[in-house]
């Protein structure tokens, strides 16, 4: 188990501020290097139903996600997310945290996307890093 925290900055240094996206503070995609993990998170722990079968089934699973409106709006039809709680524990200030199990060892790609608020801004931002989980 994980907890992966993405802090946004500005030019400046100073912590952004940033304006929920499909409803929440950021979403993330875990995806194993060989493919056979692929994972939607939300912050506080509000994994997709996709995700949370990855964790009960064996073998690969995968699942899709609507593309979001530019300006945010939840998106229609985006797996795992009708009945869920969409508020989020705030942390820091330009602060996302997903927890995560990671199901197996291996490299992990993990994409971060969240919307930075402030003036002229409001757009989907994505950020990519990999993670190496022993085994």
């Amino acid at each position: 188990e994980a907890r992966l925290v993405a802090e946004v900055r500005e030019a400046d240094g100073q912590p952004a501020a940033l304006l929920p996206y499909m409803g929440m503070d950021g979403h993330a995609l875990v995806v194993r290097a060989d493919g056979g993990v692929f994972m939607h998170l939300h912050p506080a722990g509000m994994a997709s139903m996709a995700a949370q079968a990855q964790l009960q089934e064996p073998g690969p699973t995968t699942a899709g996600a609507a593309a979001s409106p530019a300006d945010g709006a939840p998106a229609a039809g985006h797996a795992g997310h009708a009945g869920m709680t969409m508020g989020a524990v705030r942390g820091a200030p330009g602060t996302v945290a997903f927890p995560v199990a990671f199901p197996s060892a291996g490299v992990y790609r993990v994409f971060v996307q969240l919307r930075r608020g402030g003036a002229g801004r409001g757009a989907v931002e994505t950020a990519a890093f990999d993670v190496t989980v022993d085994g």
